[in-house]
């Protein structure tokens, strides 16, 4: 209730400053071209007199229009854009009779002027801070090539990512994974598994909103990450194919290509991307285990170090096309497919000592793990505009099938110490999983004038996730069934919302309030024990944007959301995922969701420094938690609900030209998790001050050479139980321009110094343990890319066509 009255409060007030604005006036249009709207067209007033003096500039919005708010007064209004011809308008009159001055419809003519002769490049910074959301253009970033989804988003700002593939947003977790905009559906390890396997090839850009409105699934406590695919919009025959070849302990290879075939009828695109990606890790693990009361020194300690060899091959491939009924009608098709496998093959040895280093056992594990997929997913839709004004309604479908199968063998020996061994023990699994979707979703936009706006949409997913983990060991040469690990189990999820969103320009204040609804029914069906837990449940979700321009170069933006994560099927499936005979995990079908209140103020300054103070409180927050059975050496690690999670920090955003070859973006963020909770009949108090910081560079050496610098450091921190060391990496490359542009070499070294190191510790009651990963990060990687096609039409604004599925590649849970 506190917050909903403090943005009452501010509401009001800005409602009351806005009685002292009404000196101003207002000057509006809509700028068109033959086809309709015009995007970003430039927009430049001056004043009325012999000094023609410049007082302010703009640029349209997606859907044409723009506003002005100047002191009453005479003005001259210029519009131009690239293509067309200069449009002017003089003896435009702001008076106490007349505040505000609406041209209508100002329509842009093609010039006639041709432009064969100059060739003019405009290519996006590889950092943009826009209103709502962080965007990283990965198709301009040097360092991008020949990598992955999941190595770009380590260099996104704000973004970290664990040695398990976990997310986090400004050192917080529960990030939400969208691609073009939608949700994916996927458990966290499928998740993992698909950034993995996406080349950064097809990626167009990274976002990060760290407070969503309401027309976004309230999923995600910490925010949203949109990954947007790329797609050509350029007339005629067009596309782009590339190969590169990279070493770290290990080789990588990939190839592909994009192409489309466009008219003003209808577009036609695909794409295919392979690739190889050969890593090798060092894995270190020590643990101290007690008898009886923990007190004093362990009894026994136990040192772990493996290697794994870890392949993995992925083939990707997109079939789209887009059918413009009419000037206001498209529809779009597009069926995605993935097909790949990963492979982990460990070789692990433990040694088992006493206090006085003696060694009291000595074990080696061998692990084969592999696994294949094969995902195919489809998306229809529709987009209809009403009017020219912005109203419109969207409509979408999508549905996929996907496959997963993993076999694993694990070997344990031991080695002779003191002539009593056990035994060698060998353990088999088969685990095949199907998972199904199906969502449909519809959006409508109904502009009331250019100030009063209303948005709303439905929405619903249905999920099923088919696991079936099948285990058994050896003895006496025979495998028997393990009953104790075996397990069927059937997870179904259905979520049904609906959202509002009301949009009010003030003149001096823009407001925005929404609210979201959504119902959630999940069942999981552990079919081997016949035990079945069930979940209903209905949740609003507020949500409140207020923004308040002071001047031209100053802006203020308060934002409150309330957002839910809910537990995935892999968390709540409670098979046994052996990682050796001593380390398993193991999920918790009686996981609750975690809900949070976010609240955020930012303060921006030419658009090119922001400021922000957050601040966050969930309940029941999951996190991962580890137990240790000390009398069998083992160690559980699975999730569980704490009783709460207070985060909070400040972080700072700067983007700046230092000279006219050498720009730079900056990310410094400030936080703190404080974790609270109970653990195995122990009381959990965790907290710690952490810091991050992310600086990113681009040298123009010449027209044709470029060159790319990206440096990170990431504090100390805590998440759950676990404390992380922090650490840092730089990274570097270079791009040459060949053939009149048409094609590039990139030769990139990623984390140069090999110091992306993962190190963390538990202590906890009778828990005291540390692991260290080594990991396969410095990468040398060139790459080749060539574009053909015409370049005809490349600064037109195109119609809007529907996103790209964001079924893409989904495997199911494993």
């Amino acid at each position: 209730m506190f917050i909903y009255k403090a943005a009452l409060t501010l509401l009001l007030s800005f409602s009351t400053l806005s009685l002292f604005a009404q000196s101003n006036g207002q000057i509006k249009a809509k700028i068109v071209d033959a086809s309709g709207p015009l995007a970003l067209a430039n927009i430049l007033l001056l004043e009325n007199n012999e000094g023609k003096k410049k007082v302010k500039t703009t640029v349209t919005d997606s859907n044409g229009f723009f506003i002005l708010k100047v002191p009453l007064g005479n003005y001259i209004l210029q519009i131009s854009n690239l293509g067309y011809e200069d449009y002017r308008h003089e003896a435009i009159d702001l008076t106490d009779q007349q505040r505000m001055y609406d041209l209508g419809e100002v329509l842009l003519l093609e010039s006639n002027t041709l432009l064969e002769a100059v060739t003019i490049t405009s290519k996006k910074l590889l950092i943009e801070q826009k209103a709502d959301r962080l965007v990283m253009n990965v198709e301009n970033s040097i360092l991008a090539e020949g990598n992955t989804a999941m190595e770009i988003l380590e260099r996104a700002p704000g973004v970290m990512v664990d040695n398990d593939g976990n997310l986090s947003l400004r050192g917080k977790q529960g990030v939400s994974v969208l691609i073009n905009g939608k949700q994916t559906y996927l458990s966290q390890k499928d998740l993992t598994n698909l950034l993995r396997g996406t080349s950064s090839a097809s990626i167009s850009a990274i976002e990060v909103i760290t407070n969503p409105s309401a027309k976004y699934d309230a999923a995600g406590n910490s925010g949203i990450i949109n990954i947007k695919m790329k797609k050509n919009l350029k007339q005629g025959v067009n596309g782009n194919a590339y190969i590169n070849y990279g070493r770290g302990r290990d080789d990588r290879y990939g190839g592909g290509f994009n192409m489309n075939y466009s008219t003003e009828l209808f577009n036609l695109y695909g794409s295919y991307d392979h690739a190889y990606r050969g890593e090798k890790e060092v894995f270190n693990f020590d643990r101290k285990f007690y008898d009886g009361v923990v007190t004093g020194l362990p009894s026994r300690i136990s040192h772990q170090q493996s290697s794994t060899d870890e392949p993995l091959i992925t083939n990707n491939f997109k079939l789209g096309v887009d059918y413009n009924l009419s000037a206001k009608t498209t529809l779009g098709a597009v069926v995605n497919g993935n097909i790949g496998s990963y492979s982990r093959y460990s070789h692990a040895d433990n040694r088992i000592v006493n206090t006085d280093n003696e060694l009291l056992s000595h074990a080696q594990t061998k692990v084969d793990n592999e696994e294949q997929w094969n995902s195919i997913s489809g998306n229809l839709n529709v987009q209809h505009k009403f009017n020219e004004k912005g109203r419109e309604i969207t409509a979408d479908i999508d549905f996929s099938r996907s496959s997963f199968d993993a076999d694993q063998l694990l070997n344990t020996t031991f080695k002779p110490v003191h002539g009593n061994e056990p035994a060698p023990s060998s353990r088999r699994g088969y685990i095949p999983a199907l998972t199904h979707v199906f969502a449909w979703k519809v959006d409508y936009i109904h502009p009331f004038n250019e100030q009063i706006s209303l948005e709303g949409g439905l929405k619903s997913s249905f999920v099923k996730a088919d696991n079936n983990a099948n285990y058994d060991t050896l003895q006496n040469n025979n495998w028997v069934v393990d009953a104790q690990t075996t397990n069927h189990f059937i997870y179904k999820e259905q979520i049904h919302a609906g959202y509002l969103n009301y949009k009010h320009n003030l003149g001096t204040v823009e407001l925005q309030l929404g609210l979201r609804g959504e119902y959630t029914r999940t069942s999981g069906h552990q079919l081997s024990t016949d035990s079945l837990v069930e979940r209903n449940y209905f949740k609003l979700f507020p949500s409140v944007f207020i923004r308040k321009p002071l001047g031209e170069n100053h802006k203020l933006q308060l934002s409150y959301s309330r957002r839910i994560d809910r537990p995935d099927y892999f968390d709540l499936n409670p098979f046994r995922f052996f990682q050796d005979p001593y380390l398993f995990f193991e999920g918790n079908p009686f996981l609750q969701p975690e809900l949070t209140h976010s609240a955020e103020l930012s303060y921006t300054l030419k658009e090119k420094y922001i400021t922000s103070l957050f601040f966050s409180q969930t309940s029941d927050v999951m996190t991962s938690v580890i137990t240790q059975i000390d009398s069998l050496n083992t160690s559980i690690l699975r999730p569980q609900n704490l009783s709460s999670l207070r985060f909070f920090g400040a972080s700072f955003t700067m983007s700046q030209d230092i000279s006219s070859w050498w720009s730079t973006n900056n990310f410094v963020n400030l936080f703190k998790n404080e974790y609270s909770g109970t653990q195995d009949g122990g009381t959990i108090d965790k907290s710690i001050w952490s810091y991050t910081v992310n600086s990113q560079h681009t040298f123009k050496i010449s027209d044709q050479l470029s060159a790319e610098m990206s440096g990170q450091y990431f504090s100390k921190s805590v998440y759950g139980l676990f404390e992380r060391d922090g650490y840092y990496v730089v990274s570097g490359g270079l791009q040459q321009q060949l053939f009149k542009n048409k094609a590039s070499i990139k030769l990139v070294v990623n984390d140069i110094f090999r110091t992306r190191k993962f190190n963390r510790s538990v202590n906890y009651q009778n828990i005291d343990m540390r692991e260290s990963f080594s990991l396969d990060s410095r990468i040398g990687m060139i790459t080749f890319s060539y574009r053909f096609g015409k370049k005809s039409n490349e600064g037109k604004p195109s119609r809007k066509r529907a996103d790209d599925d964001v079924q893409q590649l989904i495997k199911g849970a494993g």
